[in-house]
């Protein structure tokens, strides 16, 4: 029965983390393209 816990914790923990990661890297992309744009409309 522990080990069934333990197996959840673990899940949920793993889930949560790719969940932060992936919108960690949607938010890097996201200020990439600004910052492209931002350069982009100086230079012309």
């Amino acid at each position: 029965m522990a080990v069934i816990v333990a197996m959840l914790v673990v899940a949920i923990v793993a889930v949560i983390a790719a969940g932060l990661i992936l919108r960690q890297s949607t938010a890097l992309r996201t200020l990439r393209g600004e910052q492209l744009r931002a350069q982009v409309s100086l230079a012309v």
